[in-house]
């Protein structure tokens, strides 16, 4: 599910591609951005289907529906019994999911990854320059520690769940059973004055985390932070599986599992 990545899309696309069989992309930017996500992801040979949010069909802005739409898309071409992996627009794989699968407890449909935040940081102020073209991965070296808790990412669909299309961020079908996994995923929310500026905008128009968003409308210097864990910025409450601690990879780099 892409909204607003066209900046970052080829490379997260690239970066899918290693690990997924067919890739289903619904899009939800809006205005001259749409025709150039668009545009990336038909171009992707992994996607099978691009589809707008409004082709689903189901009120807007969309919910848990958005993930239901993808999941039945995907069952009416390949059916039940498949693995899926459903990631956003600015997420990255640090290392290949499909070794941890073999490792499941056999009770368990779903895997549960460690999710890093990657932002820009206070010391990359003079030095920030992501023009078309540039790699995210290279340009954003400051994180925040994930907690204990993790999200789910991956899941086996048996075709009997599914998702409550009127719920907001569960992103396995219900009842499906969960395991920990130390697969890390890297998550790279703000990428450019510009992009963080529309994204605010876009969450104080539908109501959604708007907290986690306003310090950055109209305001370009609130988009380099020195924390995640600011006064003024409640992170603990939009972004509850980090500790707001700002970590630089050459002096904590992210863990390889194996290792």
């Amino acid at each position: 599910m892409i909204r607003d990545e066209e900046d970052v899309l080829e490379e997260t696309l690239r970066n899918h591609t290693r690990f997924c069989d067919e890739i289903f992309v619904l899009d939800g930017t809006e205005g001259e951005g749409q025709q150039v996500s668009e545009c990336i992801a038909r171009a992707c040979a992994h996607v099978r289907e691009y589809h707008r949010d409004s082709d689903s069909g189901l009120p807007l802005p969309l919910r848990d529906g958005a993930r239901q739409f993808l999941l039945e898309r995907a069952r009416s071409l390949y059916g039940r019994g498949n693995w899926y992996a459903l990631l956003h627009g600015d997420e990255i794989w640090a290392e290949d999911p499909r070794r941890f699968l073999s490792f499941m407890p056999a009770v368990c449909d779903a895997m549960r990854v460690r999710l890093y935040h990657f932002f820009p940081h206070t010391s990359q102020r003079d030095s920030w320059d992501f023009r078309p073209g540039s790699s995210i991965e290279q340009l954003a070296t400051w994180y925040m520690l994930p907690s204990i808790a993790a999200e789910a990412r991956i899941f086996y669909d048996d075709g009997d769940s599914n998702f409550d299309v009127n719920r907001h961020s569960r992103t396995v079908p219900k009842g499906v059973r969960l395991s920990q996994s130390e697969c890390v995923v890297k998550q790279y929310n703000y990428r450019t004055p510009y992009q963080a500026a529309r994204r605010a905008a876009q969450r104080t128009r539908d109501g959604w985390q708007t907290r986690h968003y306003s310090h950055l409308l109209g305001d370009d210097a609130s988009f380099f932070c020195d924390s995640l864990e600011r006064p003024d910025q409640p992170w603990e409450e939009a972004v509850p599986i980090g500790t707001g601690i700002a970590t630089h990879v050459g002096e904590r780099p992210l863990p390889v599992w194996g290792d």
